[in-house]
């Protein structure tokens, strides 16, 4: 019996512990409350604004007897006065600007090519080149004189001194710069590839 008894004291607190606990849960969740609100943001839109139409004003006739007032005629301005040798500056060159001016491949300007430093085999590479006096200002004294580090892989066309082309007929780098009156630009190279 005892044993019966040290059975029963050890399993009844065990016992009494083991209970079923039900819990009522809420049927609906409670609202989220924001912080803040949430912000709205507010695009504008352009609207086109209406281009008016011109409208023709015809003139309504004088009357026979309106005497009109005489407008003072206005003084004309003096003509100016005419540059030497045509109109263009002749003063010796101080510096000279070279660059690419642009490239063409296949008959079409290849767009953004302006300075470039790069151009296929059988494209014409125009150049520029800008002469200046000490005064800043353009002068044409001296068509500039272009050289070329690499003759023989170009075709060279000379319309003009101050925008010539070349046609480059393998790859290579060429070197080109252009000198007038003792300036010369600084040289840049084109790889023709």
């Amino acid at each position: 019996m005892r044993l019966f008894l040290v059975a029963v004291a050890l399993v009844a607190p065990w016992t009494a512990a083991c209970q079923v606990i039900t819990e009522q849960l809420p049927n609906r969740p409670s609202p989220i409350n924001a912080v803040g609100a949430i912000p709205i943001i507010n695009i504008p839109v352009p609207v086109p604004t209406p281009v008016p139409t011109p409208v023709a004003v015809v003139p309504t006739p004088r009357s026979p007897n309106a005497n009109p007032t005489p407008r003072p005629d206005p003084e004309p301005e003096p003509e100016p006065e005419p540059e030497p040798d045509g109109g263009q500056n002749t003063n010796p060159v101080a510096r000279v600007a070279c660059n690419v001016y642009f490239v063409e491949c296949d008959g079409q300007v290849v767009p953004g090519t302006g300075g470039a430093r790069e151009a296929r085999v059988g494209c014409r590479v125009h150049l520029d080149a800008t002469t200046k006096d000490s005064n800043n200002e353009h002068t044409y004294r001296t068509a500039p004189h272009w050289s070329f580090s690499n003759p023989g892989m170009i075709d060279v066309a000379n319309r003009n001194s101050w925008n010539p082309t070349f046609t480059g007929k393998g790859r290579h780098s060429q070197t080109v710069y252009a000198e007038a009156d003792g300036a010369r630009c600084n040289a840049f190279t084109v790889e023709v590839y």
